[in-house]
């Protein structure tokens, strides 16, 4: 009775510590893309700032990464292989919400749509 009970604590210590090293991996993965998406919103909100007359004066109008890189804006978007991006700019009562958006090898955006990656759209 005692070594099944030792063999069932030792199966529960393993399940708990892979479990909790998979979600630190997972979080520390996922960290990286998030600042490439605060990287791809600087980029457009920097050449907004520098061109304001481009942006919307209601609805909604979408930079993609390869503009942001065209114009200077924005170095690269890299992480274990090149990525491709957008940003969505949307008119507010009295400012502009960015919402970045990427895709990458490994990871996507929640709510990436390649249309966007057509320019102006």
């Amino acid at each position: 009775m005692k070594k099944i009970m030792v063999v069932w604590i030792f199966i529960m210590i393993i399940l708990v510590g892979g479990l909790t090293f998979i979600g630190f991996h997972k979080a520390n993965t996922q960290g990286v893309y998030r600042e490439l998406e605060k990287k791809i919103v600087t980029a457009a909100e920097s050449y907004f700032e520098m061109n304001p007359n481009r942006l919307p004066n209601a609805g909604s109008l979408s930079i993609t990464s390869e503009r942001l890189i065209y114009e200077g804006f924005l170095d690269n978007l890299y992480h274990e292989g090149e990525c491709i991006g957008y940003v969505i700019v949307t008119i507010r009562i009295r400012s502009h919400n960015f919402n970045g958006y990427i895709k990458c090898d490994n990871y996507t955006t929640h709510g990436f749509n390649e249309n966007y990656l057509e320019e102006g759209r």
